[in-house]
């Protein structure tokens, strides 16, 4: 739902006005194969089995979460290797943009806020402006790789359906009803 909402988030201007945020999204991923899923399956399996092993060792009692960890990544090589489950690597940017420094700098201020209320965590790029800023063009290579998460297939290819629509304008006569998602009247600035 994390896309759907980004065509939801406004801000109030200085003359109280409330406003769009420009902004737009870009995911680059990559599928990856069986065997690529199957070691990060394993690889999550070992770390956590590690984890229990270590708190055993020091005398200490293993937290549950580290029980529930490797039990889910055991039941994911069992997914993968039975069913067929895919691992998706991906990198999610939201892309915001203003007419001034100002309005670019609320518009990110906003979207940070915006996302924070619903559990996701949206940081503006700090030291790698220039880096994000050359993948946003067409055709460029991903260059921040550390920003990046994994999820199975079918959860990553369906967070990114959206279907949404605009039609007319804020002000003016309604000339039609527009029905759907976005519902709402259809309006036109004669």
């Amino acid at each position: 739902n994390w896309l759907h909402t980004l065509g939801e988030a406004t801000r109030i201007t200085d003359e109280g006005d409330e406003v769009p945020v420009l902004a737009e999204a870009s995911v680059r991923f990559k599928v990856l194969s069986r065997k690529e899923s199957l070691k990060l399956a394993e690889d999550a399996r070992l770390q956590a089995k590690e984890q229990r092993y270590s708190a055993a060792k020091h005398g200490g009692e293993t937290s549950d979460e580290i029980l529930e960890s490797e039990e889910i990544a055991g039941r994911l090589k069992t997914e993968i290797t039975r069913d067929g489950t895919i691992f998706v690597r991906y990198h999610p940017r939201l892309i915001v943009n203003g007419s001034s420094l100002d309005e670019l700098r609320a518009n990110a201020d906003t979207i940070t806020s915006y996302y924070a209320d619903k559990g996701i965590t949206v940081v503006p790029g700090s030291d790698e402006q220039r880096e994000l800023w050359l993948e946003s063009l067409p055709g460029d290579n991903l260059r921040v790789e550390d920003l990046g998460q994994i999820s199975d297939g079918y959860g990553f290819f369906n967070s990114l359906f959206w279907g949404g629509s605009t039609l007319g304008t804020k002000r003016g006569p309604a000339i039609g009803q527009i029905s759907g998602h976005t519902s709402g009247l259809a309006r036109i600035d004669l």
